[in-house]
């Protein structure tokens, strides 16, 4: 279940863990706890084969219930709709994380919106530094001792 959850999340892109919570968590965690609480007493309740109780009581033998619709549903909701679930969330993942690659490899636009290299108005960030915007041009980090009379300090003294 928790593949389930982070595929989810995955393929929407959305920050996964921002927006976890010990509810839905909660949920999620109840839901296959149900799951196999119905499959493991639906016998119990009266989905059996005719056998049944001759052969816990009297041979003591304990077999899963031989009503064919039992074993169908038995196994169709621990084995084949998971396994099912679980293959269709890996496909949207690969296809998601394959269409993230080409964007990024092959000059795509990033998920804000941006294209790589360009400030909000389109311009190349090497030209908007020189001159070309200056209200979206990334300042220029200058080494600590620059500006202390142009020369680096001594560390011996």
């Amino acid at each position: 279940m928790g593949e389930v959850e982070r595929g989810y999340w995955a393929v929407t892109q959305v920050d996964y863990i921002h927006s976890r919570n010990g509810t839905r968590i909660g949920l999620m965690i109840l839901m296959v706890w149900l799951t196999a609480v119905v499959v493991s007493i639906a016998p119990l309740f009266g989905w059996r084969d005719p056998d049944f109780l001759v052969r816990v009581n009297e041979h003591k033998k304990c077999l899963v219930s031989q009503d064919l619709a039992y074993q169908v549903f038995a196994t169709m909701a621990t084995f084949y709709v998971p396994l099912t679930a679980i293959l269709i969330l890996y496909w949207k993942i690969f296809q998601a994380a394959r269409k993230r690659i080409h964007k990024s490899k092959f000059g795509g636009k990033k998920e804000g919106g941006q294209q790589r290299g360009t400030n909000r108005k389109g311009k190349g960030l090497r030209a908007a530094a020189a001159g070309g915007d200056a209200a979206y041009a990334r300042p220029r980090r200058q080494p600590q001792w620059e500006g202390q009379q142009g020369k680096p300090s001594d560390p011996t003294v």
